[in-house]
């Protein structure tokens, strides 16, 4: 007869497992419903005991008093800073307080908040049915005026603003007909839905006039897109072309202004691709000007023309000294001429 292997099984000890199971399957539950207490209870307390606002800090030289500029956030002491939104705050300040560019608004934990203040530094002028608008570094309108009141900020030309932005009509009580009243909104941002997206265009060169430290620019004139117009110090106007290389363009101007140019001059410097700059005096680009009226009308009898001397091709080294941009093997600017009579 064969020996049969014959395995005892305890029913205790099956019994005994499965409970040690339940109670760790128990013990889980309890301790999953004891977390869940403990955050619900947390948050509660959050946006009731804790984290009340007890302090707020702001830093920033500003025309406004703090707090005046507290009372515009809409943020009070004893407000929770969990609860609080503190883009809504942003948002209040910049409608509400003109000569304020930007505000970054942090909580600091526990009962802290601070304010980052960037206020308003007038830029430029921009020209607008008949008048200026007076705009900030941010872009922001500050105002309307009908002269230039600060002469030592440029003015920006050809700028298509689009004119339901500002005006709008009224009615005055004693008049039948309704007139167009200009508009200034506090949170007006500078833009325009024109296709030719002078925009970009502008911001571009005013970062590159910023980053390249090149002052002494009095005007911009974005009249056409393919042939920008920048003022140098009201006597030469520097004529980049379109907005392409924008860098490139300004930092050579300003290194042959700077560098080659006497600064008694006054003409035009005009971008010819890759041939460089060549220059103009005003005398001689009016006398250019008005022969070519002259053909264009058909009097071509009694007027002795020729062709404009070609750009030279002849390569210098330079580094603008002024610029952060570093120039090298430009084209030399050549002095254009045209014949006389």
């Amino acid at each position: 007869m064969q020996n049969q292997n014959v395995n005892k099984v305890n029913i205790n000890d099956n019994k005994n497992r499965r409970r040690k199971r339940q109670r760790q399957k128990d013990l889980r539950g309890y301790i999953f419903v004891i977390i869940f207490l403990a955050i619900a209870i947390g948050a509660s307390l959050s946006v009731t005991l804790l984290f009340n606002i007890k302090e707020i800090e702001i830093s920033g030289t500003t025309m406004y008093e703090n707090t005046d500029i507290i009372k515009s956030s809409g943020i009070s002491a004893g407000d929770n800073l969990v609860r609080l939104s503190t883009e809504k705050a942003r948002e209040k300040i910049l409608s509400e307080m003109l000569y304020i560019d930007d505000v970054k608004i942090k909580k600091s934990f526990p009962d802290k908040v601070c304010m980052e203040i960037t206020p308003s530094v007038e830029m430029a002028y921009v020209e607008y049915r008949g008048g200026y608008l007076l705009i900030s570094e941010g872009y922001r309108i500050l105002g309307m005026y009908e002269t230039i009141e600060n002469p030592d900020l440029m003015v920006i030309k050809g700028y298509f603003l689009t004119n339901e932005e500002l005006a709008k009509k009224e009615k005055n009580e004693d008049e039948k007909e309704e007139k167009e009243k200009f508009v200034i909104e506090e949170k007006t941002l500078l833009h325009t839905d024109d296709d030719i997206s002078n925009d970009e265009t502008l911001k571009e060169i005013i970062n590159q006039i910023k980053s390249g430290n090149i002052s002494d620019i009095s005007s911009i004139d974005l009249s056409t897109d393919y042939n920008i117009v920048l003022d140098y110090n009201n006597s030469i106007k520097i004529m980049i072309g379109n907005a392409f290389d924008i860098e490139y363009k300004l930092a050579y101007a300003y290194h042959i202004i700077t560098n080659e140019l006497r600064q008694n001059k006054s003409g035009y410097l005009i971008y010819h691709d890759s041939l460089g700059y060549s220059y103009v005096s005003k005398e001689e680009y009016d006398e250019i000007n008005k022969k070519s009226e002259i053909l264009m009308n058909g009097n071509q009898e009694n007027i002795v023309t020729e062709k404009l001397p070609s750009v030279t091709t002849a390569v210098t080294s330079a580094v603008s000294v002024e610029s952060n941009v570093t120039v090298t093997n430009l084209p030399a600017v050549t002095t254009v001429k045209s014949s006389q009579q």
